[in-house]
């Protein structure tokens, strides 16, 4: 029905090639559907031909414009505790595994054997590491520090309306 839409206004606008013309013919001779689908087009067009034609608005293409360029929202939703403790929780699951490698990595020592100038010179500089000395409580604290941040977090986002938008 597409196709035979697409045939016809070819016809009346003149722009059929061979082929079409061919397939058109055809069409016209043996369907009946066509035929009357060709004479309503005909109609349409010669009715539409006697409207009056009326300019359009000067700041037509510039209310177009500014529509295309509006952000409409077409989703929102706000913070839901379980979600968000969720991704919380993996947030703090990193940060825990960051400072775990960090208070791992604080005494070591650098091999001479491959850089022995820099390897001395960097043994040679004692630094105290910031947390040098909380070895003792380390397992205290990897498990009350995510805890009170979750808590800490869940009760803000409840409070504060966090909407994730997806714009169009």
């Amino acid at each position: 029905m597409e196709k035979h839409l697409e045939l016809v206004w070819k016809k009346i606008d003149g722009s059929l090639s061979k082929d079409e013309a061919i397939i058109f013919n055809e069409l016209s001779h043996n369907d009946k559907s066509f035929v009357n689908l060709y004479k309503a087009q005909i109609n349409l067009n010669t009715n539409l031909k006697k409207l009056p034609s009326v300019a359009a608005p000067s700041n037509l293409v510039s209310n177009i414009l500014q529509n295309i360029t509006k952000k409409k929202v077409i989703y929102s939703k706000e913070y839901s505790s379980f979600e968000g403790m969720k991704v919380i929780a993996l947030a703090s699951i990193i940060t825990l595994t960051l400072v775990v490698l960090i208070t791992m990595t604080i005494n070591l020592s650098f091999d001479a054997s491959v850089y022995p100038e820099l390897t001395s010179w960097l043994n040679k500089l004692s630094v105290p590491a910031p947390l040098q000395g909380m070895e003792n409580y380390s397992t205290y604290l990897l498990v009350l520090l995510p805890g009170i941040v979750l808590v800490w977090l869940d009760n803000m986002f409840r409070r504060v309306p966090i909407q994730i938008k997806a714009v169009r």
